[in-house]
């Protein structure tokens, strides 16, 4: 499933756990919506960092 989602991040998160993942984006998802009506750069870049946009920008 991991890999059907972030087919082109896979490599990169081998050694990181699944749950540790969820609560990474969770919090900078919930952050994104507490400080601003949109995602600025650097939040978007951030989420990019964390092979995360795409489901950011699915879940708007």
């Amino acid at each position: 499933e991991e890999s059907r989602r972030f087919p082109s991040q896979k490599q990169h998160y081998r050694l990181t756990e699944p749950i540790v993942k969820e609560s990474i984006f969770l919090f900078n998802f919930e952050r994104c919506l507490a400080t601003a009506p949109s995602l600025d750069a650097q939040d978007v870049a951030l989420l990019v960092g964390l092979g995360l946009a795409q489901d950011v920008l699915t879940s708007m």
